[in-house]
């Protein structure tokens, strides 16, 4: 249990030394200090402030004294440094809104790529699918094109990422353009694979970790309700609070803003008139659609999907999915083989 302490800051106002060499710093005149304090500190309506500084900052002192002292904005902590580390004296631990996403708001550069990130509760998402083509710790992740590169890849438990077709798009003319849209695709073995997949500092999301998100921006159920543990189709309308907004023929047309866009826009969901997203949360959901295992792609625009590090058995891995016509999200389980989007999530 952390120790309260009471601080005192300088104000110089007056100050007053005697020959015992204390000094009292006061904003009223004829103040003595009192002889059992080297410097005392007096006044009726103001107080000292401590320097303010991040973690990161704070990490960034040259040579820090002993007993040195900083307010760290990070933690809203008064910490002190002794024999090296840093220690917190005091934190204010009521309910403060604190983002998750500290020190990361501008986004996350990522193998030649920045990441969009979202704070939502208490977790830091990114908010944009994954399309690295290395491991953490950079070794490449093969491409599979045909359908018997994929089955050999979940034969033998090993890496394989997809883009899907352009010439599959309307308006689409290379791979690039995928890409900056909709990501990439991975198998489950990626996902899982010992050299990584997200940044330093980041991982793929849990079955759990899906629910808690869930639970947060859902309107009728929050974590850790029991609809979150249901299979199939749950929730009220966590998958229209958490899909991007971008609908082609959004039914509140040029009202809908950059909202509204054409077949021939992307990245977009298929038109709705009534479950269009409304990206309440800037996780702005894509529908990448998916890669089969024994043949070719559930199409783009109007469904999209994300593994799971959780595997149900040794063939199936659970996944979230939503879709262009429904405000609900899915939880499943599905073959390892096939190929879903990414999303990253931060320690």
């Amino acid at each position: 249990m952390k120790k309260k302490i009471v601080l005192l800051l300088l104000l110089t106002y007056s100050l007053v030394a005697n020959s015992q060499h204390n000094i009292v710093i006061s904003d009223k005149s004829g103040q003595d200090p009192d002889p059992s304090a080297v410097l005392h500190l007096i006044s009726e309506d103001k107080g000292l402030l401590l320097p303010r500084m991040n973690s990161n900052n704070r990490n960034n002192i040259n040579n820090p004294a002993e007993s040195l002292l900083i307010f760290n904005t990070d933690n809203y902590c008064i910490e002190i440094y002794v024999q090296g580390n840093w220690l917190e004296l005091w934190c204010y631990e009521n309910d403060i809104p604190v983002n998750p996403c500290q020190g990361v708001e501008g986004g996350v550069e990522y193998n030649g790529h920045t990441y969009k990130v979202t704070g939502i509760g208490n977790q830091c998402w990114f908010a944009e699918n994954l399309r690295t083509t290395k491991h953490t710790d950079g070794v490449d992740i093969p491409r599979g094109v045909t359908i018997n590169e994929w089955m050999d890849a979940d034969d033998q438990k090993t890496s394989l990422y997809a883009i899907y077709p352009y010439d599959e798009l309307e308006g689409m003319d290379s791979d690039s353009e995928v890409v900056d849209a909709y990501g990439k695709l991975y198998n489950w073995h990626t996902v899982v694979d010992e050299s990584g997949l997200c940044p330093e500092g980041w991982r793929v999301p849990t079955d759990e970790d899906w629910k808690v998100l869930e639970g947060e921006v859902d309107s009728e159920y929050d974590y850790p309700d029991e609809e979150w543990n249901n299979d199939g189709g749950r929730g009220y309308n966590a998958g229209k609070m958490l899909k991007s907004c971008r609908t082609k023929n959004h039914p509140q047309g040029s009202g809908a803003g950059d909202c509204n866009v054409s077949d021939e826009d992307h990245p977009r969901w298929d038109e709705d008139p009534t479950h269009y997203g409304t990206d309440d949360f800037e996780f702005g959901a894509l529908p990448g659609g998916h890669k089969f295992l024994y043949a070719g792609y559930h199409p783009a625009g109007g469904f999209g999907a994300w593994w799971t590090t959780d595997e149900d058995s040794e063939m199936f891995a659970w996944r979230r999915a939503t879709y262009y016509n429904s405000d609900i999200i899915d939880r499943s389980v599905r073959l390892k083989g096939r190929g879903y989007s990414v999303r990253c999530l931060k320690e």
